[in-house]
């Protein structure tokens, strides 16, 4: 997958104009469409900050059919409650 083509889907189902996404992303005037276009592959900042323009999370940008990306070796987060308990 090509992330700037995931960028450009994304940005148009936020109905977004380029414009607007590289403004609240605090991205340069052209930057966005170079990312779009494949001329720019953005670094990690440049993806938080643009899923933050688009209100939509980081993962969104490599997870297409909308799902959250599977973590099979990660084990689930303790609440504060389980913290206390086992302390």
């Amino acid at each position: 997958m090509r992330i700037g083509i995931r960028v450009r889907e994304l940005r148009v189902l936020t109905a977004l104009s380029p414009q607007e996404v590289a403004a609240h992303a605090g991205l340069p005037p052209g930057r966005l469409l170079e990312i779009e276009s494949g001329c720019h592959v953005p670094c990690h900042e440049e993806l938080e900050r643009l899923a933050g323009a688009m209100d939509i999370p980081v993962y969104e940008f490599f997870c297409p059919d909308g799902g959250q990306p599977s973590t099979p070796k990660l084990l689930p987060r303790l609440t504060l409650e389980q913290v206390a308990a086992e302390s």
